[in-house]
């Protein structure tokens, strides 16, 4: 689709530079999928602590007597697994 876009020149030469894309068109396309993949992440933190879930694993950390940060069901395992997760969306 074909539009009209008055941009930036330094942002899309500052953003070509780190990114290597050789267009305006890959550096605002880059750009569309970088912001997209962003809020995706958002809105998957923001799920997190809203399902009720058991799973066997939760059981058997707590009874094995892992530190709490461990856990996947205490607030600081579920921010160490999004953690993890997030970075490798």
């Amino acid at each position: 689709m074909a539009t009209n876009l008055a941009l930036d020149d330094g942002l899309i030469k500052e953003a070509r530079q780190l990114g290597g894309q050789r267009t305006k068109k890959d550096v605002v396309t880059q750009a569309l999928v970088e912001y997209i993949q962003r809020r995706k992440q958002l809105k998957l933190r923001d799920l997190f602590g809203t399902v009720d879930f058991e799973d066997e694993k939760v059981f058997s950390q707590r009874d094995a007597g892992d530190k709490v940060s461990d856990r996947i069901d205490s607030p600081q395992g579920i921010n160490q697994q999004l953690g993890s997760f997030v970075g490798h969306i």
